[in-house]
C-alpha cells in the first residue's frame, strides 16, 4: 500500500512538531522532497510569517539544550 504524497507544508510541520530546526537545516531535510527549489524557498517564507519556523527560537532551544547537558559548571 502507497502512502499518499505530503505537501512539503505538511512535511515541514511534522518536523517542526517534534522540535525547533533552523532554516538551513529544514532547507537540508526537505530539499530531498523538493522537485522545485523555489516551492520549498516559498514554503519556508510561508512558515516564517507563520512564526511556525524562527532561528532565534532555534538557537534559544539548542543553547537550553546544550545548557542542561552541561550545567551551570560550564
Amino acid at each position: 500500500m502507497n502512502r499518499p504524497l505530503r505537501s512539503l507544508e505538511a512535511r515541514a510541520i511534522g518536523l517542526l512538531a517534534r522540535r525547533d530546526y533552523s532554516r538551513a537545516e529544514l532547507r537540508t531535510r526537505l530539499a530531498e522532497h523538493a522537485s522545485d527549489p523555489d516551492a520549498l524557498e516559498a514554503t519556508l517564507d510561508k512558515l516564517a510569517s507563520k512564526k511556525l519556523l524562527s532561528d532565534e527560537r532555534f538557537v534559544g532551544s539548542l543553547v537550553r539544550r546544550r545548557a542542561e547537558r552541561f550545567g551551570l559548571a560550564r
